[in-house]
């Protein structure tokens, strides 16, 4: 798991980049943020990873949108005018994060899975389009996301099953279901911290301890 390539190798990049995406997929935007803005302060400002990192944490930020609106329009020009094919497609996907986001824009639902159909070898495009659909309860798109993500898994992409298996979780619990057992298998697979941040994100800030 890439979190621990992280306590091995701080300076990492890619085993951040990671963490960031886990941060995310878990809802900790605070905790992903500080990863974020650290990483791109440090990095050079022509890198279409730092740069997108940094942008969508200050997108689903909670706190001081307005403040951030301004860094965020000079990101989205900095990761465009960078023009190579990778920063095109994390421009585009920015885009649609700030509609579903900031702009509350239900229609980014369609946006999503067509720029999903157009880079489907892409888990960033999945895992964002996993985040929107579940931000405006499409539970359908949901689990087309997270299967999606586990076809990319089984065909060697193992630095994904973790990934898969916490959107799993949090759609089986988003519908009710009883993932107690899905918990106890997960626990031993991921590190400590991000399995707690895993529990509070299914039963809040102020759980008892259950296993």
């Amino acid at each position: 798991f890439q979190c621990k390539t992280l306590e091995l190798q701080p300076s990492y990049t890619g085993a951040q980049r990671e963490i960031l995406q886990i941060y995310t997929i878990l809802g900790k935007i605070d905790e992903a943020l500080i990863y974020a803005k650290k990483l791109y302060d440090e990095s050079n400002k022509n890198n279409p990873y730092t740069i997108q990192g940094y942008l969508l944490s200050l997108i689903k930020s909670k706190n001081n949108k307005d403040e951030n609106k301004k860094i965020i329009s000079e990101l989205l020009i900095q990761l465009k005018e960078i023009g190579t094919d990778i920063s095109i497609e994390m421009y585009k996907r920015a885009e649609i994060s700030y509609k579903a986001f900031i702009d509350n824009n239900y229609e980014v639902l369609k946006e999503i899975k067509e720029l999903s159909d157009s880079y489907p070898d892409n888990h960033y495009i999945l895992m964002e389009m996993f985040d929107i659909a579940d931000k405006f309860d499409d539970f359908r798109l949901m689990e087309e996301s997270n299967k999606k993500l586990k076809e990319l898994a089984l065909s060697g992409r193992k630095n994904l099953e973790n990934a898969v298996n916490i959107n799993n979780i949090i759609f089986k619990n988003k519908c009710g279901n009883d993932i107690k057992a899905d918990l106890s298998a997960i626990k031993s697979k991921i590190p400590e911290e991000i399995f707690k941040k895993l529990e509070q994100r299914i039963y809040g800030k102020n759980i008892k301890e259950i296993f």
